[in-house]
């Protein structure tokens, strides 16, 4: 769902100040270019959000009346840290790729292109390599860092077993470091990367503006 709404509130907030010409006189402000990109990211990000956590309460519901869950707790904790780390990658992703074009469209189709690229491309590689590899399949999870699905079906979960009460169901012991930590970093400093990138992007053109609005 965030992948559907995360770009549509993103991806065209540079590239329409520059449809409607208002690019220019917002770079002649007095307003720093960090200041510009934290506020276009921040109501975007926002409602993102916002709008993907409505569909979250299932989970608050089912941790509160299923009495298996209460011992998942970190996994509850894992699961909306990796939504929210979702959100986070799809609204600055959606913003780098509107500073990069010039038209919404452009953008929006460029954002959704890397985002399937990042969060089906490695899923649909490992799927098709499976039977043509010796690796098992925690070892091939490794190389799906990039997906929040794959994070996701590596959150650790533990139930019983309804015929054997007293043992437990966990799931396959993972190689290294476990995929859902390594999304979260992944996010986090993918988005921080391209927070810095637009930064420099924007004080270049803010620099140019200036000096034309000078001479």
């Amino acid at each position: 769902f965030n992948m559907l709404v995360g770009p549509v509130f993103s991806a065209g907030s540079v590239t329409q100040e520059r449809e409607r010409q208002t690019l220019e006189l917002l770079l002649t402000t007095l307003i720093q270019p960090g200041q510009i990109i934290f506020a276009k990211l921040i109501s975007s990000f926002r409602i993102s959000t916002v709008l993907t956590l409505l569909l979250t309460e299932q989970i608050v519901l089912a941790y509160v009346m299923v009495d298996e869950l209460r011992a998942n707790l970190l996994s509850i904790v894992i699961f909306f840290a990796i939504i929210l780390a979702t959100c986070f990658l799809t609204s600055t992703l959606g913003l780098f790729c509107s500073v990069l074009c010039r038209k919404t469209s452009a953008a929006m189709i460029l954002t959704y292109v890397i985002m399937l690229g990042l969060f089906f491309g490695p899923i649909a590689v490992g799927q098709f390599l499976q039977p043509f590899t010796t690796l098992s399949e925690a070892e091939i999870s490794q190389y799906t860092v990039t997906s929040p699905f794959s994070a996701i079906f590596s959150g650790p979960l533990h139930f019983r077993e309804a015929s054997a009460a007293g043992r437990a169901v966990a799931a396959p012991a993972a190689v290294g470091l476990p995929v859902h930590w390594i999304y979260l970093g992944f996010a986090v400093g993918l988005s921080t990367v391209l927070l810095v990138l637009m930064d420099i992007l924007f004080r270049l053109r803010w620099r140019a503006a200036a000096q034309g609005a000078s001479a």
